[in-house]
């Protein structure tokens, strides 16, 4: 039995979008051992192929030259048939079979079968699974599966654990089904069988490097997050993983892996100031250069000035570890304020009802209608009758004809995203207000496009504010594909 595919609810600008955030398929391996298969007259079935996991995109490689000798790969012979054969079966969930073809000498770390090394996929799939340890984990450790084995890209199986951690935890869905207990009662499985945690990937990052990224995904605040990959963070560092082991290519260190990374597409959410200074007294060295010539706090400094938010937080904290980092400067001690014009103070023609499109770029190309109000306090409330997702926030910045807002969008009641949340993190627009349309371009953590809003005197006469025939009927199909991939 497959793990079910989930499509959340996307995440979404302002206006809350009607396009799935992700639509991830969940490794396909077995859950339960099934009854031996058999055709009519008796002979076992022969399972039909699983489609191979998907795991986490891999560091890019840096040049040959830059990278310490090691050893290169090499074209691997096609299994036998008896090997193949074991593959397929598990991943078909006849385990009556895969043993059997096990004793007549199956490899069980076999990389080429079509699917990266069986361990691996297991490993992912855990992390779908609720209750105890994952029973073909256990399966395949007691006969023989070396948890060193490398896939295709060249990397093991604890480092691909960790990055699917990495990739499906920090609020994602996969962690309501693994439980923190869980986690690292696979990650001690595979240490205790044998697995070296401080190999990593082709580009020398360690499995620390991969779940520092983490920094950046989870809110500072959110204690029962954090505790889960600190928990890790520390089985990891316990088993000798170095907290300041460098990359090959950029010389990055942990720290800064998590400051400079995004989160795995994501998108930069905040920088997370608890998670740094956790960091640091763990003995990350905040003073190191990478071969890009920057520190852990010139990474900082550079989401601080995209407008990130929390990273003043960062940047003290760094400041404080390394008064002799590069480029420090004074930092209010408070973060920036969202300007809350008064009544009749600034908003000018801004108040008032407002409706109009959003025309998204990505994930999907698509039109939806919105409609709200900007009420004369600043408050702004946005609703997409499509999805139900309503978006709100502040005007917190009016200049001229330039209007900036500070967003969240809210999932529709019942509902969540398809990283377990029921409200994105804060985001920020910026438009323009001439002859009553309000619009500019925007990038969301997880989507862009550009928002027209139409004031309510201006709405009828003004066609770009509503969508043609041909792109509502697109914007509705999008809002049935939606709904069918929602997890309430």
């Amino acid at each position: 039995m497959h793990p079910a595919t989930r499509a959340g609810l996307t995440l979404g600008l302002v206006f809350a979008l009607s396009a799935p955030l992700f639509a991830q398929t969940s490794p396909p391996l077995p859950v339960n051992n099934a009854p031996l298969r058999t055709t009519a007259d008796g002979e076992p079935s022969s399972p039909k192929p699983a489609r191979p996991s998907k795991l986490p995109a891999k560091s890019a490689k840096s040049p040959a030259a830059e990278l310490p000798p090691r050893t290169q790969r090499t074209a691997l012979a096609p299994p036998n048939k008896v090997t193949q054969d074991f593959y397929t079966a598990y991943l078909s969930e006849n385990m009556e079979l895969a043993e059997l073809l096990l004793k007549q000498g199956a490899d069980i770390n076999c990389s080429n079968c079509g699917g990266p090394p069986l361990l691996s996929s297991a490993l992912s799939f855990s992390l779908f699974k609720r209750g105890g340890i994952s029973d073909h984990i256990a399966w395949l450790l007691a006969r023989g599966a070396d948890p060193n084995k490398m896939d295709s890209e060249g990397t093991p199986a604890l480092y691909n654990y960790i990055a699917g951690v990495s990739q499906w935890g920090g609020g994602l869905y996969a962690l309501g089904y693994a439980s923190d207990s869980q986690l690292l009662a696979w990650l001690r499985a595979l240490i205790q069988a044998g697995a070296n945690p401080k190999q990593g990937n082709r580009n020398g990052a360690t499995p620390l490097h991969v779940i520092a990224k983490m920094i950046q995904v989870i809110d500072a605040g959110d204690a029962k997050m954090q505790q889960r990959y600190l928990a890790l963070i520390d089985e990891l560092l316990g088993n000798g993983v170095d907290i300041n082991a460098k990359t090959w290519d950029l010389g990055y260190t942990p720290l800064m892996a998590g400051l400079a990374s995004g989160g795995f597409g994501m998108g930069t959410s905040a920088c997370n100031h608890e998670m740094v200074s956790y960091f640091l007294t763990r003995g990350a060295d905040p003073a190191v250069v990478g071969k890009d010539g920057k520190t852990a706090y010139d990474l900082a400094l550079k989401q601080a000035t995209q407008g990130v938010r929390n990273c003043n937080a960062t940047l003290r904290v760094l400041q404080g570890s390394a008064p002799t980092a590069k480029n420090t400067l004074p930092l209010p001690t408070r973060e920036p304020q969202a300007v809350t014009p008064t009544a009749g103070g600034g908003l000018g023609n801004l108040a008032g009802p407002w409706k109009g499109v959003l025309r998204l770029r990505q994930p999907s190309v698509m039109v939806v209608p919105v409609d709200g109000s900007i009420e004369p306090s600043g408050a702004v409330q946005l609703h997409v009758a499509s999805s139900g997702m309503t978006t709100h926030g502040m005007v917190s910045g009016v200049s001229g004809d330039s209007i900036t807002l500070r967003l969240r969008t809210r999932a529709p009641q019942g509902a969540h995203f398809a990283n377990g949340s029921v409200e994105t993190p804060e985001f920020v627009v910026h438009g323009r207000l001439a002859d009553g349309v309000y619009r500019g371009d925007y990038t969301a953590p997880t989507d862009s496009g550009e928002f027209i809003l139409c004031s309510e005197s201006v709405y009828p006469v003004r066609s770009e504010c509503k969508p043609s025939f041909m792109e509502a009927l697109g914007g509705a199909i999008g809002g049935v594909l939606e709904a069918l991939g929602t997890s309430p």
